[in-house]
């Protein structure tokens, strides 16, 4: 994935990139095991808006796996990135 920009957010925890496909990703890293990654339907999209697709991706030992919010594809933009921590994964 090609990206136009990029910034760490420190505060916050995450990296939000814009992408050249006109959305917003941004990667959490909630610890050192898992990470949360979200795109957004479109540059601008509130993370309060049910406009994100989010996938956690959990490492122990050598084995990274990789979920998605309430087991739906991460093309599907009907999540709210503020509420990730908060969804079931599969």
């Amino acid at each position: 994935m090609a990206i136009d920009q990029f910034n760490r957010d420190a505060q916050k925890a995450k990296v939000v990139r814009t992408t050249t496909r006109n959305t917003n990703q941004i990667i959490d890293d909630a610890s050192a095991t898992l990470q949360y990654v979200g795109e957004s339907e479109s540059i601008g999209d509130a993370t309060s808006a049910s406009k994100w697709a989010i996938k956690k991706v959990e490492t122990v030992g050598n084995i990274t796996t990789t979920t998605y919010a309430n087991g739906e594809p991460f093309d599907v933009y009907n999540k709210i990135w503020d509420n990730r921590a908060g969804y079931s994964y599969s």
